[in-house]
């Protein structure tokens, strides 16, 4: 049990903490008496249930800064490759337009990595292999590969760190 007001671990469940003098729990009643014990009691079981703030801060997410800063340039080249797509025109062809989806598309399911969300990276690999194969069939050559060069990156980026790895956290 933790002290929920200093957050100190009682290793010896005490009624008040050693260290603050904090109630931990309410007394015993006498065994004699035939009381109820008081483990329903809504203040003992409120007390029993707090954790220390240092323990749930530890429990939270936690994401590596490198993930956090892929992540952003993430949001802002597929932003920048939808606004070029708009202003060079192709926005009134098919192939414009799905290319122009696809990277809103691509920065959704960042924002979605951003929130934790598994199906956000593989929303990314998913519109990646189709610009992949549009811009094959228009002719832009090696610049096609750039998209699943960028998948790799992010997945490596997910699997670098300690305690706060992306990929096993995502949802």
């Amino acid at each position: 049990m933790f002290c929920p007001k200093c957050g100190k671990e009682q290793v010896d469940n005490p009624t008040f903490c050693p260290n603050c003098g904090e109630r931990l729990r309410l007394p015993e009643p006498p065994k004699e008496s035939g009381a109820v014990a008081h483990a329903g009691h809504p203040d003992n079981d409120a007390l029993t249930q707090k954790e220390p703030k240092e323990r749930q801060m530890s429990e939270q997410k936690q994401r590596h800064g490198c993930l956090t800063a892929l992540l952003v340039v993430m949001i802002v080249a597929n932003s920048a490759v939808a606004l070029y797509y708009v202003f060079e025109g192709l926005a009134v062809s098919i192939l414009g337009a799905i290319l122009i989806i696809g990277a809103i598309f691509n920065v959704v399911c960042v924002i979605a990595l951003l929130k934790w969300k598994k199906w956000g990276f593989w929303g990314c690999v998913a519109s990646s292999i189709i610009a992949l194969c549009l811009n094959l069939y228009m002719g832009l050559g090696p610049l096609s590969f750039l998209g699943l060069i960028g998948i790799a990156v992010l997945y490596g980026v997910l699997q670098i760190g300690k305690e706060n790895k992306g990929w096993p956290q995502l949802d």
